[in-house]
């Protein structure tokens, strides 16, 4: 049963990512693209230190292929609402 929940908090995180982001460049919106994404990634390494082990690595893998797909193929993230799709790339 350990496996199995710490699939689950894996995948929690890779699906919370996009959101995470999106929430940052909400409220931070005059600063560099980049930025979100940072921040997401500096608690996701936070949490991989503690003992969400799980959560961190799909935070940090569902930010990273979240901003990836902004830049090089964004019809891939049609499924997402259009309020997250919208936000500008991170590079």
């Amino acid at each position: 049963m350990k496996g199995v929940s710490n699939l689950l908090i894996t995948i929690s995180g890779f699906v919370a990512a996009p959101f995470l982001v999106y929430l940052l460049a909400k409220y931070i919106d005059e600063s560099y693209p980049w930025i979100p994404f940072l921040i997401v990634l500096v608690f996701a390494s936070i949490l991989g230190v503690g003992m969400l082990k799980g959560a961190g690595a799909g935070l940090v893998v569902g930010a990273v292929l979240f901003g990836a797909l902004l830049v090089w193929y964004p019809r891939a993230l049609d499924f997402l609402p259009p309020y997250v799709r919208h936000i500008r790339a991170p590079f």
